[in-house]
């Protein structure tokens, strides 16, 4: 929280400094989504939580933003969601194409990724995830040994 200089008084608003830094935030985001796209597909996909805040609150601005990215969910979020339930490789690779790619599918549209991304971060367990995941009955099926979702 700031203070007003003038006044004294606690301000809600961001200082100059703290605006700033936040549009350095977005324009380095920016940045890596057209020119980068790589890059930021490898950060979302690390969902590191030693992320310099501003940066992370960023990244998940962006994610939040149906259809405002080319990020492939599937690739980036999905595999970090599919462990968290407990779905390893073996049994993924179990489901048939048609079922992998109607699971991606799903994955790639959701409305929910940034908050799926804070929870990667944030090691949210699976029982948090639940709430806001729309391949969760999926992944619970396949933790629990049934191979069709």
């Amino acid at each position: 929280m700031n203070t007003s200089p003038r006044t004294g008084v606690p301000s809600r608003r961001p200082g100059f400094l703290g605006r700033l830094a936040a549009a350095r935030q977005h324009s380095a985001v920016q940045a890596l989504q057209l020119h980068a796209p790589e890059a930021l597909e490898r950060i979302v996909a690390q969902a590191d939580a030693r992320l310099e805040p501003a940066f992370a609150e960023e990244v998940e601005r962006l994610l939040s933003v149906p259809g405002a990215l080319s990020l492939r969910h599937a690739d980036t979020l999905m595999p970090l969601m599919r462990e968290r339930f407990g779905v390893g490789q073996a049994r993924w690779n179990a489901l048939d194409a048609e079922e992998r790619r109607g699971l991606r599918k799903t994955c790639d549209a959701c409305g929910v990724a940034g908050r799926c991304w804070r929870a990667m971060r944030g090691g949210e367990p699976a029982e948090t995830c639940r709430g806001f995941c729309p391949n969760a009955a999926a992944f619970d099926g396949l933790a629990a040994g049934q191979v069709s979702p």
